[in-house]
């Protein structure tokens, strides 16, 4: 079982949202650019920003846990705290709710998942829903098309991005020793 981080999905949003001129962001694009966050970092240092689930759905890949926070269906402890949705006209934008955050308070965030962020936000930033939605469904060979929502399976993740066998077998087997640490350290830190 992963451990969702909603903190670090939070800050990474909260990137996105930050590198816009009107702090708001349509919803499907943020939920494209996070992905693609999450592929690069994966990519280069083995390893999860967010450790959301990822999932393959209609319009592409995407992570789970933030899909249900901004279709409402998830309860937050702090993505509410600093992300609204907009109102009125059926928007489908996301915006800053508390407007003193900078990016200096992304500070949460390694170095490496902030280069990650910067790169994905350099190459896609320009992008709409659309063209982000074409993108994935092209780029990303772990993503298959379904009306439900399915989870992707970690290893084809790591195939689509060229990792040989014995890579991919290393990266699973490093990320599966970090999990019961990771629970561990979260439940000690309820009690």
């Amino acid at each position: 079982m992963k451990l969702f981080n909603e903190q670090n999905a939070t800050a990474m949003a909260l990137f996105f949202i930050l590198s816009t001129k009107q702090y708001e962001i349509e919803h499907l694009k943020l939920m494209k650019l996070l992905y693609l966050t999450e592929r690069e970092h994966l990519d280069k240092f083995g390893l999860f920003i967010s450790d959301d689930t990822l999932i393959s759905m209609k319009f592409g890949p995407a992570l789970h846990n933030v899909k249900e926070i901004i279709a409402g269906r998830q309860q937050t402890e702090i993505w509410n705290q600093f992300i609204s949705k907009k109102c009125g006209d059926n928007s489908d934008k996301l915006l800053l709710e508390d407007d003193s955050v900078t990016f200096k308070d992304l500070n949460i965030l390694s170095g490496d998942a902030l280069q990650a962020l910067s790169n994905v936000w350099n190459r896609f930033g320009d992008m709409d829903s659309d063209e982000l939605v074409e993108y994935t469904h092209e780029n990303c060979k772990e993503w298959k098309e379904t009306s439900n929502e399915e989870s992707i399976d970690l290893k084809i993740v790591l195939a689509s991005l060229g990792k040989s066998v014995d890579e991919i077998n290393f990266i699973t087997h490093q990320l599966e020793s970090i999990k019961p640490f990771s629970i561990f350290i979260d439940d000690n830190l309820r009690n």
